[in-house]
């Protein structure tokens, strides 16, 4: 019993300073300078955080035709308010920047495309 107790405490702690023999200063640092640098360049200078969803897919995201108290409008559909999960995460993280949360309906198939067109074009709809 013994035996196996020192064992266990022995592999744990070679793993313990294995895992903590990876790290490195030097390289946290500069990958902190080069992510400081993109955000720099990609931030969205408006006052929006833009998220593009489906709306058609409950309980994570639906659209309904009234106004609640947690719902939000979507931008490109008159009338239209988006509710669900993924509306409510996305009204906390626009809450925390300081932002005013835009939900934006796109078909499925064209959010991979959105996305990518946001990442050259300031424009795009996301």
């Amino acid at each position: 019993m013994k035996l196996r107790t020192f064992t266990a405490l022995l592999l744990a702690a070679i793993m313990l300073f294995a895992l903590t023999a990876c790290g490195s200063q030097a390289a946290d640092d500069s990958s902190s300078d080069q992510q400081q640098e993109q955000q720099d360049t990609t931030t969205n200078e408006s006052n929006e955080f833009r998220v593009g969803m489906e709306c058609a897919y409950a309980p994570n995201n639906w659209q309904e035709s009234e106004a609640t108290d947690s719902n939000v409008p979507v931008e490109n559909v008159a009338g239209a308010y988006a509710e669900g999960y993924d509306v409510q995460i996305a009204k906390a993280i626009a809450d925390g920047l300081g932002k005013e949360l835009v939900i934006v309906k796109l078909s499925w198939d064209g959010l991979i495309d959105a996305l990518n067109q946001a990442r050259s074009t300031p424009s795009s709809p996301v």
